[in-house]
Protein backbone atom coordinates (compact mmCIF):
# COMPACT_ATOMS: atom_id res chain seq x y z
CA UNK A 1 0.00 0.00 0.00
CA UNK A 2 1.39 3.28 -1.68
CA UNK A 3 1.05 6.08 1.95
CA UNK A 4 3.07 8.82 0.19
CA UNK A 5 0.97 12.38 0.75
CA UNK A 6 1.16 14.89 -1.49
CA UNK A 7 1.54 17.82 0.07
CA UNK A 8 -1.69 20.96 -0.56
CA UNK A 9 0.21 23.56 -2.53
CA UNK A 10 -2.66 25.72 -1.09
CA UNK A 11 -2.44 25.11 3.04
CA UNK A 12 -0.77 28.34 4.70
CA UNK A 13 2.94 27.11 5.86
CA UNK A 14 4.36 27.94 9.03
CA UNK A 15 7.42 29.78 8.43
CA UNK A 16 10.56 29.59 11.31
CA UNK A 17 13.11 31.60 11.31
CA UNK A 18 16.60 31.46 12.96
CA UNK A 19 17.41 33.20 15.89
CA UNK A 20 21.45 33.08 15.94
CA UNK A 21 23.56 34.09 12.66
CA UNK A 22 23.65 31.37 9.99
CA UNK A 23 27.63 31.60 9.92
CA UNK A 24 29.53 28.93 11.76
CA UNK A 25 31.70 30.94 14.44
CA UNK A 26 35.03 29.58 15.72
CA UNK A 27 34.43 27.55 19.51
CA UNK A 28 38.33 28.85 20.97
CA UNK A 29 40.46 32.21 20.56
CA UNK A 30 42.77 31.48 18.25
CA UNK A 31 46.15 30.40 19.78
CA UNK A 32 49.28 32.79 19.50
CA UNK A 33 52.32 33.03 19.75
CA UNK A 34 53.00 35.28 22.29
CA UNK A 35 51.52 37.08 24.75
CA UNK A 36 48.83 39.62 23.57
CA UNK A 37 49.13 42.94 24.06
CA UNK A 38 45.18 43.40 23.46
CA UNK A 39 41.79 42.75 25.30
CA UNK A 40 39.09 40.63 23.38
CA UNK A 41 35.58 40.82 25.22
CA UNK A 42 32.92 38.62 23.28
CA UNK A 43 29.42 39.94 22.76
CA UNK A 44 26.99 37.45 21.73
CA UNK A 45 23.34 38.74 20.78
CA UNK A 46 20.18 36.14 19.27
CA UNK A 47 18.13 38.11 17.05
CA UNK A 48 18.96 41.94 16.51
CA UNK A 49 15.87 43.95 15.82
CA UNK A 50 14.88 47.90 15.65
CA UNK A 51 15.71 50.66 13.40
CA UNK A 52 18.35 50.76 11.01
CA UNK A 53 20.83 54.36 10.53
CA UNK A 54 22.52 53.07 7.39
CA UNK A 55 21.77 53.74 3.65
CA UNK A 56 19.90 50.90 2.35
CA UNK A 57 21.48 51.55 -1.01
CA UNK A 58 19.39 51.45 -4.51
CA UNK A 59 17.80 48.15 -3.77
CA UNK A 60 15.85 49.90 -0.47
CA UNK A 61 14.00 47.60 1.89
CA UNK A 62 15.32 44.77 0.18
CA UNK A 63 18.68 45.12 1.03
CA UNK A 64 17.54 45.19 4.73
CA UNK A 65 19.69 43.20 7.41
CA UNK A 66 18.10 39.79 7.90
CA UNK A 67 16.53 39.94 11.33
CA UNK A 68 14.43 42.77 10.43
CA UNK A 69 13.20 41.07 7.78
CA UNK A 70 10.04 38.62 8.41
CA UNK A 71 8.19 42.55 10.09
CA UNK A 72 9.24 43.91 6.82
CA UNK A 73 7.22 41.26 5.44
CA UNK A 74 4.58 42.18 8.02
CA UNK A 75 4.71 45.71 7.63
CA UNK A 76 3.94 45.06 3.92
CA UNK A 77 1.19 42.82 4.01
CA UNK A 78 3.38 39.62 2.75
CA UNK A 79 1.44 37.71 5.50
CA UNK A 80 -2.23 38.85 5.17
CA UNK A 81 -3.80 36.22 3.24
CA UNK A 82 -1.78 33.66 4.92
CA UNK A 83 -0.69 33.69 9.22
CA UNK A 84 2.23 35.55 10.63
CA UNK A 85 5.65 33.64 11.18
CA UNK A 86 7.11 32.10 13.97
CA UNK A 87 10.82 32.39 15.69
CA UNK A 88 12.33 29.68 16.09
CA UNK A 89 13.52 31.03 19.31
CA UNK A 90 11.75 34.01 21.49
CA UNK A 91 15.00 35.48 22.06
CA UNK A 92 16.10 39.20 21.08
CA UNK A 93 17.47 42.58 21.64
CA UNK A 94 17.24 46.25 20.24
CA UNK A 95 20.24 47.18 17.66
CA UNK A 96 20.31 50.38 19.90
CA UNK A 97 21.57 48.02 23.33
CA UNK A 98 24.07 46.01 20.87
CA UNK A 99 25.58 49.15 19.79
CA UNK A 100 25.63 50.39 23.08
CA UNK A 101 27.20 47.33 24.33
CA UNK A 102 29.99 47.05 22.12
CA UNK A 103 31.23 50.64 22.48
CA UNK A 104 30.94 50.35 26.68
CA UNK A 105 33.09 47.04 25.82
CA UNK A 106 35.43 49.28 24.58
CA UNK A 107 35.17 52.04 26.88
CA UNK A 108 35.56 50.33 29.75
CA UNK A 109 38.17 48.33 29.33
CA UNK A 110 41.39 49.30 31.93
CA UNK A 111 42.34 48.81 35.25
CA UNK A 112 39.29 50.09 36.66
CA UNK A 113 37.62 47.49 34.68
CA UNK A 114 39.61 44.36 35.08
CA UNK A 115 36.90 42.04 34.96
CA UNK A 116 35.96 42.85 31.04
CA UNK A 117 39.02 42.26 30.35
CA UNK A 118 38.46 38.79 27.90
CA UNK A 119 34.76 38.55 28.59
CA UNK A 120 32.23 37.31 27.51
CA UNK A 121 28.71 38.67 27.50
CA UNK A 122 25.22 37.78 25.96
CA UNK A 123 22.93 40.71 24.91
CA UNK A 124 19.41 39.25 25.76
CA UNK A 125 16.10 41.07 26.43
CA UNK A 126 13.90 39.67 29.36
CA UNK A 127 11.05 39.60 27.70
CA UNK A 128 10.50 36.84 24.84
CA UNK A 129 9.12 38.09 22.19
CA UNK A 130 7.34 36.48 18.83
CA UNK A 131 5.49 38.08 15.22
CA UNK A 132 2.09 37.65 16.70
CA UNK A 133 2.99 40.53 18.99
CA UNK A 134 4.42 42.47 16.61
CA UNK A 135 0.72 42.28 15.05
CA UNK A 136 -0.91 43.01 18.48
CA UNK A 137 1.55 46.69 18.71
CA UNK A 138 0.97 47.43 15.04
CA UNK A 139 -2.89 47.12 15.49
CA UNK A 140 -2.55 49.25 18.73
CA UNK A 141 -0.09 51.93 17.38
CA UNK A 142 -0.82 51.76 13.81
CA UNK A 143 -4.95 50.45 13.13
CA UNK A 144 -5.29 52.25 10.20
CA UNK A 145 -2.30 49.78 8.51
CA UNK A 146 -3.15 47.52 10.26
CA UNK A 147 -6.10 46.95 8.03
CA UNK A 148 -4.19 46.99 5.07
CA UNK A 149 -1.49 44.44 5.94
CA UNK A 150 -2.55 42.18 8.52
CA UNK A 151 -3.92 38.59 8.55
CA UNK A 152 -7.13 38.33 10.70
CA UNK A 153 -6.01 38.25 14.45
CA UNK A 154 -5.20 35.26 16.47
CA UNK A 155 -3.91 33.64 20.11
CA UNK A 156 -0.40 34.63 20.91
CA UNK A 157 1.30 31.15 20.61
CA UNK A 158 3.38 29.66 23.90
CA UNK A 159 6.66 30.66 23.81
CA UNK A 160 9.32 27.86 23.42
CA UNK A 161 11.13 27.16 26.70
CA UNK A 162 14.67 28.69 25.87
CA UNK A 163 16.38 31.88 27.70
CA UNK A 164 19.67 33.67 27.41
CA UNK A 165 20.73 35.73 30.63
CA UNK A 166 21.98 39.11 29.70
CA UNK A 167 22.13 40.45 33.66
CA UNK A 168 25.59 40.49 33.12
CA UNK A 169 25.84 43.11 30.54
CA UNK A 170 23.61 45.06 32.64
CA UNK A 171 25.53 44.80 35.44
CA UNK A 172 29.40 45.56 33.70
CA UNK A 173 28.45 47.17 30.60
CA UNK A 174 24.97 49.24 32.04
CA UNK A 175 23.24 47.89 29.29
CA UNK A 176 19.58 48.71 29.86
CA UNK A 177 16.81 47.14 27.59
CA UNK A 178 14.21 48.98 25.55
CA UNK A 179 11.30 47.18 25.53
CA UNK A 180 9.88 45.68 22.72
CA UNK A 181 6.74 48.06 21.92
CA UNK A 182 9.38 50.64 21.47
CA UNK A 183 11.76 48.55 19.63
CA UNK A 184 8.53 47.69 16.93
CA UNK A 185 7.06 50.88 16.84
CA UNK A 186 10.50 52.71 16.37
CA UNK A 187 11.20 50.09 13.32
CA UNK A 188 7.34 49.90 12.22
CA UNK A 189 7.20 53.75 11.73
CA UNK A 190 10.68 53.92 9.76
CA UNK A 191 9.49 50.80 7.43
CA UNK A 192 6.04 52.51 6.43
CA UNK A 193 7.83 55.66 5.61
CA UNK A 194 10.41 53.70 3.42
CA UNK A 195 7.39 51.69 1.87
CA UNK A 196 5.38 54.79 1.44
CA UNK A 197 8.72 56.34 -0.36
CA UNK A 198 8.96 53.54 -2.38
CA UNK A 199 5.30 53.59 -3.66
CA UNK A 200 5.54 57.39 -4.51
CA UNK A 201 8.79 56.73 -6.33
CA UNK A 202 7.29 53.80 -8.13
CA UNK A 203 4.17 56.15 -9.16
CA UNK A 204 6.74 59.28 -10.55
Amino acid sequence: MNTTTTPDPSAPTEQVTPPFSATPLPTTTPKLNNVPTFDLTVICPPLVLGPWVHPLGPSGLASLNYSNSQIRGIVRGEYRASRLPRPLAPLWVDVRDAALAHVEAALRIGSAHGALSNGRYTICSPKKFNYHMVGEIIREEFPEWAEQVLPPKEEIPPFVNISLDGTLATRDLGVTYRSFRECVVDLVRQLREEILREAEACRS
